[in-house]
């Protein structure tokens, strides 16, 4: 009796009319491949949708933009179709330019390779609310946030464009008066400057056909303030005659920054009446000229306006 050896069973398993087992293993894999690509199976797909716009009506809700579907059909195509994945958006088309409406999906808006069928759609219907379009220009409103630096203030804003073409839901679009914009931060500026802006819309069925941003011009001014100095000594220059003033001082206002004005030192300003046109003593009636005054600030006004200047010939000078 032969002793049983799990090696001999292996080897005359395996080998043993090997050609004949081989054959026979393909040809059953080739069976199973046809079998199974000619039988139907279903697989489940998510397919777009998109709800078109109606000139005279506005879609007020946000509509589903995806279905899911299920395709049937032999498993071969259908495995090729599954991985392509694609539908063409399916686009429904609302009949109403107001109210609500609900609008059908149905199999044969899909386009499906030949041998696919669709045996199911979630959901079956797309809500779509509608409401009747108006349009209407309305002006634009900057708006700022913040302050500038110390001793400025903000000044003008100028935006271009300076109105816009809005369209909406009509009552809305009726009851919307201006338009405004981002927020502009004017903190710690000062100077002016241009700024880039989007628009802000209290609903989000309003729409504008701008092209490009908003372009703010704005501008920072520097705080001026005006301040009188008074009994500012006047000197008769450009003379070598001896001349009495009356009266002999003068009362300025001045303007200008802030932090210029207040700091403002009297005594480096220069209140002088000219006298080089005058040759001979006698009495004249001149006015005041103000100099010296620093950069940025301006006289506004300075009292009196006319003086008496008495000239007399200086006196001779005695030879020791």
């Amino acid at each position: 009796m032969k002793k049983f050896s799990i090696v001999s069973f292996t080897r005359g398993l395996f080998l043993e009319n090997a050609y004949y087992k081989i054959f026979s293993a393909v040809l059953v894999s080739l069976l199973y491949v046809w079998v199974l690509g000619d039988s139907d199976s279903e697989i489940a797909l998510l397919a777009p949708v998109r709800v078109a716009t109606i000139e005279d009506a506005v879609l007020v809700n946000e509509p589903a933009t995806q279905v899911q579907v299920t395709v049937r059909g032999r498993w071969n195509v259908l495995q090729r179709f599954g991985q392509k994945g694609e539908f063409s958006p399916v686009v429904l088309r609302p009949t109403k330019t107001e109210g609500t409406e609900m609008l059908r999906i149905e199999g044969s808006m899909f386009d499906l390779p030949s041998g696919l069928q669709i045996t199911n759609i979630q959901p079956t219907f797309i809500r779509a609310e509608l409401k009747p379009r108006a349009s209407k220009r309305v002006p634009l409103r900057a708006r700022t946030v913040g302050k500038p630096t110390e001793g400025h203030t903000l000044g003008e804003i100028t935006l271009k464009p300076a109105t816009v073409e809005i369209s909406g839901p009509r009552e809305e679009v009726l009851r919307t008066r201006f338009v405004t914009t981002d927020p502009i931060d004017v903190t710690d500026r000062k100077a002016s400057f241009v700024e880039q802006l989007e628009l802000r819309y209290d609903s989000p069925n309003i729409r504008d056909e701008l092209a490009q941003p908003v372009q703010a011009s704005v501008t920072i001014k520097t705080i001026e303030i005006e301040r009188e100095l008074e009994n500012l000594e006047l000197r008769a220059v450009n003379t070598s005659l001896v001349a009495a003033i009356e009266p002999a001082t003068v009362k300025i206002t001045v303007r200008g920054p802030r932090p210029l004005v207040q700091g403002l030192d009297s005594t480096k300003i220069l209140a002088s009446i000219d006298l080089s046109d005058i040759k001979t003593p006698g009495l004249y009636q001149k006015k005041a000229t103000i100099s010296n005054l620093p950069l940025g600030i301006t006289l506004v006004d300075s009292f009196p306006t006319d003086f008496q200047v008495k000239v007399t010939s200086p006196a001779p000078q005695v030879t020791p």
